[in-house]
């Protein structure tokens, strides 16, 4: 279900007993999941095997960025390649950004391991390292590295910040000039429609001043032609002259 699941982005499942084999299981579905972000394995019977099967899968998984497995007995025994299976694993990881080993019985051999995935990582910024007997110079040497980390994490995300900020100022600036030409545009067309409605009222004018004058040339054709017969009709009737 993990592994087609769209929604859950945390899961917890600390202080359930669950050993190496619960956690094949469970990350095996996680590779192709890609929602969810946060897995909390704290306190449970795990040991250093279950790196292999947490690595297997954040080397190919893009949405996981913290995994605690405080309290868990990760400590290594003679030719245990844990670590350095993990440490190449993440190497083609670039999602995770917090890492909890705090009270896992760690030793200052997996440590260059730790260095190594903290220097070839630019986005993991934290591995919890407290509770554990260790080399105090090899965790300051792990700790700048994850304050580079961050540094450059923080950097990054301030320019990714800006950027949106920018995208969305150009946005807007392009809302606004839309607006002006649509502004622009209904002025336009209102100034159209008054000059169509000027015209229609103009040729209905027109045609009413060219109607009336039709109208008096007909009456004075009538007239002309009345007078024309009244004048016509007075000659028939004057007598003749007498020689």
């Amino acid at each position: 279900l993990l592994s087609k699941n769209n929604s859950i982005q945390a899961i917890s499942v600390n202080r359930l007993e669950l050993e190496d084999e619960d956690i094949e299981i469970l990350f095996s579905a996680l590779e192709t999941n890609s929602t969810l972000e946060h897995v909390d394995l704290e306190s449970n019977l795990l040991t250093s095997e279950s790196l292999k099967y947490i690595g297997k899968c954040l080397k190919v998984n893009s949405s996981i960025r913290f995994v605690s497995l405080e309290g868990n007995n990760l400590s290594i025994g003679e030719d245990d390649l844990s670590f350095v299976n993990f440490e190449e694993d993440l190497r083609e990881n670039n999602t995770l950004i917090y890492l909890s080993l705090s009270d896992t019985l760690i030793s200052d051999e997996v440590m260059p391991n730790l260095i190594s995935i903290a220097d070839n990582n630019p986005n993991l910024i934290m591995i919890d390292l407290t509770d554990n007997n260790l080399n105090h110079s090899l965790q300051c040497e792990l700790q700048n590295i994850l304050k580079n980390n961050r540094e450059e994490y923080e950097l990054q995300r301030a320019f990714e910040f800006a950027e949106r900020q920018g995208i969305q100022r150009e946005y807007l600036a392009g809302s606004h000039l839309n607006e002006e030409r649509q502004s622009k545009e209904e002025e336009i067309n209102r100034i159209i429609k008054e000059l169509e409605i000027r015209f229609e009222q103009k040729k209905e004018l027109f045609t009413q001043e060219l109607t009336i004058q039709e109208n008096e040339d007909r009456k004075l054709e009538k007239k002309l032609e009345k007078d024309t017969l009244v004048r016509l009709t007075r000659k028939k009737k004057r007598p003749a002259k007498v020689a």
